[in-house]
């Protein structure tokens, strides 16, 4: 079973976001993916990667910067929190 994120849509995770307008259906970014958070629409006349498995990202960006195309963004921004943590110790 394929997971859905919040929006219902598979083009983003916690960490990343997919523009499948820009994608080429090049599947550079599955490569990379330990995770197998990316998987593919391969249809004849509609290819693009897609996030399957959002809750299995872990930020690593080796999608991001394995895309050629620029179709996958960093997104997330730590919290205020999250940061004063790193800082602290």
């Amino acid at each position: 079973m394929i997971s859905h994120n919040s929006t219902g849509k598979h083009n983003k995770t916690r960490f990343i976001q997919l523009n499948t307008r820009l994608c080429t259906a090049c599947w550079s970014c599955i490569e990379v993916c330990e995770n197998k958070v990316i998987g593919k629409i391969n249809l004849p006349f509609h290819k693009h990667a897609r996030i399957n498995y959002p809750e299995e990202c872990k930020g690593c960006k080796k999608c991001v910067q394995a895309c050629t195309q620029g179709a996958i963004s960093y997104i997330y921004v730590p919290s205020a929190s999250a940061i004063e943590g790193k800082t602290s110790s």
